[in-house]
């Protein structure tokens, strides 16, 4: 039985179901996942088999698919690293560090993906599937920068629109990229924490939680993140949940809970009063005055 791709709108929610041509012929929005595989201050890069039906002989990151439809985006990761690369479940552990939506026309089809870029840290024996691999190499992150500059065409859409981002991030990670102007410990750790909130705020991120993921005391953390950013963990995460909170009120149709819950609030009415304290006014009249606002601004009015 083929596999049937998930369909989704902008906010990554499911819309439908589809066989792999058919949602390439027919356009549809659908959720993939690209997996970039670093190890020791050097990126895998793979190049596409001949025979796949689009971007043949591209190079591109470590493994890029699609979950199937019930499938969740962990497990599709883990299925197609072990299957492309022989990579097994337990040899690294994937972590999500962003998603964003690509547009690119391939003759009669097109890919028109919701992509889920994941990070993963692994240096042992890769095992390609011929089919879908011609060969894999193995770069230092600044030959590949310098190699995606000169000769682009060398490489699948997607990966030139994910991998800059990628490399961005590592650069702020000593264990993979290091450069002349090195930010201090401290500032790598509170920068790779706020990176961290802001991939994961619908989570329970607790000062515990944050502490835990600095490798810090609660105490030390704390002292650190107001070093360097002014105030505290926790009151950064509320601003970045609320300002998050505003983004969907004034952009999507979601409900005002379903947008609580996803901006990791699992209380409406704290989330209300954060809101409130923080605006001066209630989730639901600032999105009625950004529908005022965009009217008027629509029908020619001053603002």
């Amino acid at each position: 039985m083929e596999d049937m791709l998930v369909w989704v709108d902008f906010n990554d929610q499911e819309t439908g179901y589809g066989g792999k041509l058919q949602t390439h012929q027919e356009k549809r929005l659908h959720r993939a996942f690209s997996v970039f595989v670093v190890h020791e201050g050097k990126m895998l890069i793979q190049k596409r088999a001949e025979g796949k039906y689009h971007s043949a002989g591209l190079w591109a990151n470590a493994c890029c698919s699609h979950p199937r439809k019930g499938e969740m985006l962990p497990e599709a990761v883990s299925r197609r690293m072990k299957e492309e690369l022989g990579i097994a479940e337990d040899s690294c552990h994937p972590e999500e560090l962003f998603s964003f939506i690509y547009y690119a026309p391939l003759g009669e089809l097109c890919e028109y993906e919701l992509d889920h870029v994941f990070l993963a840290d692994y240096g042992g024996k890769i095992q390609c599937h011929p089919d879908e691999i011609a060969e894999f190499r193995w770069l230092e992150l600044a030959e590949l920068e310098k190699e995606m500059l000169e000769h682009p065409e060398k490489f699948c859409v997607w990966f030139l629109i994910a991998a800059p981002e990628v490399l961005r991030l590592l650069k702020r990670k000593k264990k993979y990229y290091r450069e002349e102007d090195e930010v201090t410990k401290g500032e790598e750790t509170i920068l790779y924490l706020r990176e961290y909130m802001e991939r994961h705020l619908s989570e329970d991120l607790s000062l515990d939680v944050l502490a835990q993921k600095a490798s810090m005391s609660k105490y030390h953390l704390s002292r650190e993140f107001k070093k360097y950013t002014g105030c505290s963990p926790i009151k950064y995460l509320i601003t970045l949940r609320l300002d998050k909170a505003k983004a969907l009120l004034a952009e999507t149709e979601m409900t005002i809970t379903e947008i609580a819950e996803k901006v990791g609030f699992s209380d409406l009415n704290n989330f209300t009063n954060h809101f409130k304290k923080q605006t001066g006014m209630t989730p639901r009249n600032y999105r009625s005055s950004c529908e005022g606002t965009a009217k008027e601004d629509g029908e020619g009015k001053k603002l």
